[in-house]
């Protein structure tokens, strides 16, 4: 007797299509699809079910029909997929071109539209493949797909896409009662958030809403937080003021609605400043949490994509927003990392022979570690003081990849390694890439990194 061979569809791209379907309801779905046909069985297909889950097959592709006259323009749909990056894309195909999250084999970087010759062109459908890796294929966070829509449209709302009260089975906010209160005291829901701040209240609303809990309001994060606001039909500007708020909370509500309506606490939030009361709310540092006087992220290391984005989050939560100072740190670490992105030690490329050749320098055992090789005794003091974190006895703990994009943005911004810093040769009216080697490294192979920087800034996308 034949086993019945059971399927299902990728939960992320089954969201996909739901944010797809609500924006576009009278879509045509003439040319969707998700599970293989017989052609699609006889050759290496995402359409097929080969990623298992507990015996059930996933298929981790779906196809989306281009209807433009109905709202679902699938030039508009891709180029929002496209500048997003999201992490549990794999690759898009549509009208003879594909996007690859990842480097191809003919050099080409990462998200570079490039000719598909594939037997089926998809010009009538766009095909999207999601992550074989089940915390990316299953994740149900938000794609944004909303913010295709104008914030001033409001001839219809947009019903949730999961219940109020069952949150991402990923990530589930804490209750009221447990969230941890800033030092000044200010409970759960008694402040204004938006983009560009941080905080614990902001961690509380990434996990009610199911994305990324880093604690950093991004565009994500005002993805999904304006998606909420259509959904309970309040103007969607992605601000989380007393009506999102109230929404948010749900009966809890109660205990700090009063609280917020007559708090002396200011309303607006300041923007995110290192040091300030706001960076420093408490992140996860695990045993080696101290007092600090900044915070670091919840980011433990990822590929070269996943870490590529870290840098630019962890460079707009510093306050390092310019296209080309963002393009210019991805530069540097490009080059001193060579191009692994990965914390490494210094002359790690004199494989076993690199501690010989680090025993003999002068500031050993404080040789360069990190993303940007961070050196000497004073530097491991300052920033171990900063972070609360005892560098001078554990200099590895630089190698952790939170304390190392840290010390990396923090730097650069600060002038910390050479007393040159990204404000002194890119603003918003002058670009200097080769001059700012000097932040790091006086003249040393400036002209090349100056040429990674301009490549990072024709490829990067940040709103």
């Amino acid at each position: 007797m034949e086993t019945a061979v059971t399927y299902r569809l990728a939960s992320s791209l089954n969201q996909l299509r739901n944010e797809l379907n609500l924006c576009a309801p009278s879509r045509s779905k003439s040319s969707d699809g998700w599970i293989g046909d017989a052609a699609h069985a006889s050759r290496e297909s995402d359409h097929n079910p080969w990623v298992k889950d507990a015996g059930t097959g996933i298929v981790t592709a779906c196809d989306f029909t281009h209807d433009p006259a109905h709202g679902a323009d699938m030039n508009d749909f891709v180029a929002h997929l496209v500048r997003r990056r999201d992490l549990r894309i794999k690759y898009i195909i549509w009208n003879q071109r594909i996007w690859r999250s990842y480097k191809s084999k003919s050099d080409a970087p990462s998200w570079a539209s490039q000719a598909y010759s594939g037997k089926n062109r998809h010009t009538k459908h766009a095909h999207v493949s999601v992550s074989a890796k089940k915390e990316l294929y299953d994740s149900t966070a938000s794609w944004g797909i909303t913010r295709m829509w104008k914030d001033s449209d409001t001839g219809s709302v947009v019903a949730p896409l999961r219940s109020r009260s069952e949150p991402s089975s990923a990530i589930r906010p804490v209750a009221p009662s447990e969230f941890q209160a800033y030092r000044d005291r200010i409970p759960l829901g008694t402040r204004t958030v938006h983009v560009g701040l941080a905080g614990n209240d902001v961690r509380w609303i990434q996990a009610k809403l199911g994305v990324r809990a880093d604690g950093l309001f991004g565009p994500i994060t005002d993805d999904a937080v304006r998606e909420w606001q259509r959904a309970h039909g309040f103007v969607a500007d992605g601000i989380v003021g007393r009506l999102t708020w109230r929404s948010l909370l749900g009966p809890a509500w109660s205990a700090v609605g009063s609280a917020m309506a007559s708090s002396s606490v200011t309303t607006e939030a300041k923007p995110l400043s290192v040091g300030s009361a706001v960076a420093r709310h408490s992140m996860s540092l695990g045993e080696h949490q101290g007092t600090s006087k900044a915070s670091l992220t919840s980011f433990k290391g990822a590929g070269r994509e996943g870490t590529i984005q870290a840098i630019k989050e962890e460079c707009i939560r510093q306050g390092v927003k310019l296209p080309a100072q963002i393009a210019y740190v991805l530069a540097t670490v490009q080059h001193e990392t060579g191009d692994t992105f990965k914390p490494v030690r210094e002359a790690n490329y004199l494989r076993e022979k690199a501690e010989a050749y680090r025993k003999k320098l002068r500031y050993y055992p404080y040789y360069g570690r990190g993303y940007v090789q961070l050196t000497w005794r004073d530097n491991y003091k300052k920033y171990g003081d900063m972070l609360g974190l005892d560098l001078v006895h554990q200099p590895d703990l630089v190698l952790k990849p939170e304390v190392s994009l840290f010390v990396l943005v923090h730097g650069m911004k600060t002038g910390a390694y050479t007393s040159k810093k990204l404000a002194d040769y890119i603003t918003a009216s002058q670009v200097e890439f080769a001059k700012a080697r000097a932040i790091v490294n006086g003249k040393d192979r400036a002209e090349l990194i100056a040429g990674y920087a301009r490549a990072w800034l024709k490829s990067i996308k940040l709103r």
